[in-house]
C-alpha cells in the first residue's frame, strides 16, 4: 500500500507551527489582567552605594508612571499613547503605545524607603540604595 504525499498537509503543518511561535510570543508580553502590552528597554547598572534601573520610556508624562515595591519586587508600570494628529492618517506606525508592566527583583541588602526616581530625556531612572554595613566581615573564631 503507497501513501500519497500531499504538499498541503506539510504546509498546514507548518503553519500551525508558526501560529503556535507567534501565539507564545505574544503570550509573553500579556499582563496578569489579560491586556497585550510592550516592554520598554531596560538597564541595569550596580555600584559599590546602589543600583539603577534605566527604563527607555520616550514620549510619556512624569506623572504617567507608576512605582512599586513589595518585599523584594519592583513594579513599574506605565502607558504610552499616541498623541493625536489631526487629519492625518498614518502610514507606517512602529512606535509601540499601550499599558506595559517590569517588574525587577532586588536584592535583600536594598532600601526600599531610600528609592528616588527622575524622568528625563526619555529615561526613566530609578535608584536604589545600598543599606550600609551589610558587606562582608572576617568572624573570629575562638576556642574553647
Amino acid at each position: 500500500m503507497s501513501v500519497r504525499w500531499d504538499p498541503f498537509r506539510d504546509l498546514v503543518t507548518l503553519q500551525e507551527h508558526m501560529n503556535r511561535l507567534f501565539d507564545d510570543s505574544v503570550a509573553e508580553h500579556r499582563h496578569p489582567d489579560g491586556m497585550a502590552g510592550w516592554h520598554p528597554p531596560a538597564d541595569v547598572s550596580e555600584s559599590q552605594d546602589e543600583f539603577q534601573i534605566f527604563l527607555e520610556v520616550a514620549g510619556m508624562e512624569p506623572d504617567g508612571f507608576d512605582v512599586r515595591v513589595e518585599k523584594n519586587r519592583m513594579s513599574i508600570r506605565g502607558e504610552r499613547r499616541r498623541r493625536p494628529h489631526s487629519g492625518q492618517a498614518f502610514r507606517q506606525t512602529e512606535i509601540m503605545v499601550g499599558p506595559f508592566h517590569r517588574v525587577f527583583i532586588l536584592p535583600a541588602d536594598v532600601d526600599p524607603e531610600g528609592i528616588n526616581a527622575n524622568y528625563r530625556n526619555g529615561i526613566l531612572e530609578v535608584v536604589i540604595p545600598k543599606v550600609k554595613g551589610l558587606g562582608a566581615r572576617s568572624v573570629e573564631i575562638k576556642t574553647k
